[in-house]
């Protein structure tokens, strides 16, 4: 009886110590309940969905500031057009759920200069305002902050009803979409004042003044890396198939009277340069390629040209908006174009996407 006694109290002492052995030691002490429960169906599925769970969030405790407010902390890594509207999808859940919402675009970022940029190293701040009153320093001194996560995505993309849940943030959309996004947009999204002194002086120098009350066709052409076919991106837009709509809308009373033209593609550009002369309106001194590479791959000897290549994209974006028609191939661009118009103005006059389908070889 005694042994037994022994034998279970020696027991205890061991698992004891293992224990604090493993507390030490958070990796292995991981591996070891891995492998304990490689057999637990449950146990497993847990697992795998850490990071991956679209209906879960998990809560971080930097400090104990701001402790009646619930943080929803937004990191993102991608291009404007795709990065606009990966914005939306978390103002969309923080709105519904209660959330203060604090946005970063991370180190990854395609924009990021190794020095601040308008004051910032965030580059979400150098084209935005924060869209709550908590900034991105006090997150990190914050007691109850939440991370949105990429696996959310794919709920949101069902729950806003839109056509293209196993690709988030895709290229096919509705105008119910669209529009509840747009009253997302119209809350939330507020350009910061340098950003917005830049689009002014830039669209004043674009259009001189007897320009600015004629009816102008906006049309955002996508070239470049499109050529290469990627899965799930659109099949590109060839401009004589964008020729045949827009001599249609030049002719008649109630005709266009300008372009503007918003391009990645150069090649593009000297086209629709060579056909529509001064009756076409572009952006000079912009990043544009020439070939099959995207022009976040390419680095123009220019200062702060990762900064300066997603205020142009933005400024393509805004532009675009305020035209009367819009003439668009499927691109994140001209989806947010239409994001930012029906947030501001309401629907274009008249809008045509030229559809060709997405690529699935």
């Amino acid at each position: 009886m005694l042994d037994l006694k022994r034998m279970g109290y020696l027991k205890y002492l061991l698992q004891s110590k293992i224990r604090c052995f493993l507390e030490q030691k958070p990796k292995l002490n991981y591996l070891q309940r891995v492998i304990r429960h490689i057999n637990d169906d449950a146990f497993v599925n847990k697992v795998l969905l850490l990071g991956n769970d679209p209906n879960a969030f998990y809560m971080k405790s930097y400090g104990e500031r701001n402790p009646e407010r619930n943080i929803l902390f937004i990191e993102i890594n991608a291009m404007m057009g795709y990065a606009y509207r990966y914005i939306l999808y978390a103002l969309w859940e923080a709105e519904r759920f209660g959330f203060t919402p604090v946005i970063r675009f991370n180190e990854e970022c395609a924009y990021l200069e190794d020095h601040p940029v308008n004051g910032t190293r965030n580059p979400f701040e150098y084209y935005f305002q924060q869209p709550a009153d908590i900034s991105l320093d006090a997150v990190y001194e914050s007691k109850r902050v939440f991370s949105f996560e990429i696996a959310h995505l794919y709920r949101i993309e069902k729950e806003l009803g839109n056509l293209n849940p196993e690709t988030p943030v895709g290229y096919v959309v509705t105008e119910t979409y669209l529009s509840d996004l747009a009253q997302v947009a119209r809350k939330y999204i507020r350009l910061n004042q340098v950003t917005e002194k830049i689009f002014a002086e830039s669209k004043e120098k674009l259009f001189p003044k007897n320009i600015r009350s004629k009816r102008i066709l906006g049309i955002h052409v996508r070239g470049t890396d499109f050529a290469l076919n990627w899965q799930n991106h659109p099949n590109m837009v060839m401009p004589e198939e964008f020729f045949s709509v827009i001599d249609h809308l030049l002719e008649g009373d109630a005709a266009f009277d300008y372009i503007f033209l918003a391009t990645d593609d150069s090649s593009r550009l000297n086209v629709f340069k060579e056909r529509y002369g001064k009756r076409l309106f572009y952006y000079e001194g912009v990043h544009r390629g020439d070939g099959a590479q995207n022009i976040a791959l390419s680095v123009l000897d220019r200062e702060n040209t990762h900064y300066l290549d997603g205020l142009e994209a933005l400024r393509d974006v805004y532009t675009l908006a305020e035209c009367n028609g819009l003439i668009a191939g499927l691109s994140q661009i001209s989806i947010a174009a239409r994001i930012v118009r029906l947030a501001e103005n309401g629907p274009f006059e008249y809008m045509k996407i030229l559809d060709k389908g997405i690529y699935q070889g």
